[in-house]
């Protein structure tokens, strides 16, 4: 029983913190506002906000707040000038600066996926110059093959010519050494026979 009650006491602890810190922003309502040295329009100008700016509430003093600014200054505001919600039209402006960027990172991927698909085309050409290129070189291989068969066929043919023209001209001047021999024998034949 004791463990659920500080569950609980701890739970409400939490969620009253959470609204006391949600009712310490104030927004600027108004197109621009003085923030004061002191709470009173007599006091010197600190600095001036715009619309929409948020600011820290320290301290409440009758129809002023002491507040703390983005830049970590401190200064009085009137509380007519500030509202707990962000005004409308600091919303449209930080929709708009967001419509911006998101515009602008669109248009940066845009050329980003133009660059890349500029790229790729490229790629794609010189893929395809390889391709014609690789294709190209197929065809003067098999020209060259082509060419070693037949210069190959044609060595075959000339060393038969050669081997046949040898051996026709051995055959050759073998008969005329034979025919002179045979012809020398009958004319010794001949003059043995006249003798």
């Amino acid at each position: 029983m004791r463990g659920v009650f500080w569950r609980v006491a701890l739970a409400t602890l939490f969620i009253v913190t959470l609204a006391q810190a949600q009712e310490d922003i104030v927004y600027v309502n108004v197109p621009t506002v003085n923030i004061r040295v002191n709470a009173g329009t007599q006091y010197a100008v600190h600095k001036v906000v715009q619309v929409g700016d948020p600011l820290k509430v320290l301290e409440k003093q009758d129809s002023w707040y002491k507040v703390e600014l983005e830049d970590k200054s401190l200064g009085w505001v009137h509380k007519n000038t500030v509202t707990n919600d962000m005004p409308d039209v600091a919303k449209i402006a930080q929709l708009q600066l967001k419509l911006e960027t998101q515009t602008d990172e669109f248009m940066q991927g845009k050329k980003q996926l133009q660059q890349y698909t500029d790229i790729n085309s490229k790629l794609n050409k010189q893929v395809q110059e390889a391709l014609l290129e690789v294709d190209r070189l197929n065809q003067q291989n098999k020209k060259l093959k082509n060419l070693e068969k037949v210069k190959s066929a044609g060595i075959i043919i000339v060393v038969l010519l050669i081997g046949w023209g040898l051996g026709f001209a051995t055959g050759f001047f073998r008969r005329q050494a034979e025919d002179k021999r045979f012809i020398k024998m009958m004319v010794e034949a001949d003059s043995l026979k006249k003798q």
